[in-house]
């Protein structure tokens, strides 16, 4: 890329993930206790999200799963709160503003639009799925670390898990 475009303002592509058409990140999220500002994912996996939760009047999930194979990439199983998988359930509650998703009957997540327009996730579960991410109101657990009363602000993740994605 030559200067005068860097000047006019085009970026180069990194080949970063782009959000889901349509899906506006929640500015203020509590996941199971951990208070996170200006955060767009919890977890990134080799440069990809397979969480990602959007605005809505309850809260718009999108969620992804690797294949059963070595070298499978990550295809999306929910999107928009739509299953697009046999083994996935998704439940909406409007006048609770809650959602809730389940893998083959195992709960994976449970969000709600809280006061103050906070976006809470009462109960996550990434292990069916493959991370080893879970938690419940007040903790939230990384493989064997425990986190509670923890805060991050302005960054692109929580957890990074994987080497970075190749340009």
């Amino acid at each position: 890329m030559s200067d005068y475009e860097t000047i006019k303002g085009e970026e180069p592509k990194t080949g970063a993930f782009e959000l889901p058409k349509g899906c506006e990140p929640w500015e203020s999220v509590s996941w199971c206790g951990l208070r996170a500002l200006n955060v767009p994912f919890l977890v990134e996996a080799e440069g990809f999200p397979p969480l990602v939760i959007g605005k809505g009047r309850v809260p718009m999930v999108w969620l992804a799963q690797l294949g059963d194979k070595a070298g499978d990439q990550w295809k999306w199983v929910v999107v928009a709160n739509e299953p697009k998988d046999g083994e996935f359930r998704v439940n909406q509650d409007e006048e609770k503003r809650l959602v809730t998703i389940r893998k083959s009957g195992l709960p994976i997540l449970s969000a709600r639009v809280g006061p103050f327009n906070v976006m809470t996730v009462d109960y996550l579960d990434l292990r069916p799925i493959g991370i080893n991410i879970h938690g419940e109101k007040g903790s939230l657990w990384a493989c064997e670390q425990k986190m509670n009363n923890c805060a991050y602000m302005n960054v692109k993740t929580v957890f990074d898990i994987g080497p970075p994605p190749k340009n």
